[in-house]
């Protein structure tokens, strides 16, 4: 399952780029809604209602997403746009990354802390990001 989100989910990924073109953006939608129904069988087969419920939301708004974006056919306005804003998300990648492993540990470590004081102190730790 995490092999399938990792491929969803371009932002926190080293391997992954936002589509810049046509070609690209039709393997990213062809993989992405592959993945999608994987992970959403996974879910329903394997976690229990609470977990499943929440990975349904998540992946409903995934999938609502995707099937907008990547409709076959010629270019709509989301897919367009996201086109164009792809070099420059691209290009903040690397940063956005470390930001990202800046945070994962910072929250990973809030787990060390009493339950009572990881909420507090997750709001006011300045330098997460």
């Amino acid at each position: 399952m995490d092999n399938a989100l990792s491929r969803i989910l371009i932002v926190g990924q080293n391997r992954l780029k936002f589509p810049e073109n046509a070609q690209q953006l039709r393997v990213y939608c062809n993989d992405a809604l592959r993945f999608v129904d994987m992970v959403t069988a996974y879910t329903k087969k394997c976690l229990p209602p609470f977990g499943r419920d929440s990975a349904a939301v998540l992946l409903h708004s995934v999938k609502n997403e995707l099937k907008t974006t990547c409709k076959s056919g010629r270019l709509n306005k989301k897919a367009e746009d996201l086109l164009n804003a792809a070099p420059c998300a691209n290009a903040g990648l690397v940063e956005f990354q470390k930001c990202n492993i800046r945070a994962i540990d910072a929250y990973m470590g809030l787990l060390q802390l009493e339950e009572k004081m990881r909420i507090p102190t997750a709001c006011w730790y300045e330098n997460i990001f």
